[in-house]
């Protein structure tokens, strides 16, 4: 196993809701814990830290409903901001797994690819219509309300924003370890691990 590289300050997992970033996050975290040389591998999903006034964790739907869509998106990039300031790119590698909408808002995209690596977990068409299918039974996320045409129309809109990433994998949407798998590849034949 080699463990004489650094590993990217940040790995940001971006792609629609529901193709399974928080559960690669947590995963690929345990295997480059693996691979690095005295850094701290941490996972975290952006949207975990979304607190109300109070300081409670809302769920991403239940905040953009008290405080609306754009204040969520500006929380977003706070979130976003945040974290990388608490960033030790020589002690730390932070795995995170974005909101679906979050690369597609202002210059997201562009300080994410700056700051880090990004990887588009990319559903073929076929795990698309799984996705949605399981999207349609999960109210707790603002895209449910919408049907599998509008569903797939946003992600027409976000292709752009997403096809900035520095890498893609196209996902079966099997299992979150076959995904894994191409991304541990995909870093091996990059020369990142």
């Amino acid at each position: 196993m080699n463990k004489s590289k650094l590993l990217p300050p940040i790995i940001w997992l971006i792609g629609m809701p529901g193709v399974g970033k928080s559960s690669i996050a947590t995963l690929l975290r345990s295997k480059l814990k693996d691979h690095s040389i005295n850094q701290i591998v941490i996972d975290t999903d952006t949207d975990n830290h979304f607190k109300d006034t109070d300081g409670e964790v809302l769920a991403p739907g239940d905040w953009i409903e008290k405080f609306g869509i754009d204040a969520f998106r500006k929380q977003e990039r706070h979130i976003m901001e945040y974290i990388i300031s608490r960033l030790r790119p020589y002690s730390e590698c932070f795995v995170i797994a974005t909101g679906g909408g979050l690369p597609c808002y202002e210059d997201n995209m562009d300080l994410i690819n700056e700051i880090g690596i990004s990887i588009w977990i990319k559903p073929t068409d076929e795990a698309f219509d799984l996705i949605c299918a399981k999207l349609a039974s999960d109210k707790s996320r603002p895209i449910t309300q919408q049907s599998p045409e509008a569903i797939k129309e946003l992600m027409n809109k976000r292709i752009p924003f997403y096809s900035k990433a520095t890498y893609t994998i196209t996902s079966q949407h099997k299992t979150p370890e076959d995904d894994v798998q191409q991304i541990m590849k995909l870093f091996s034949d990059q020369g990142i691990i």
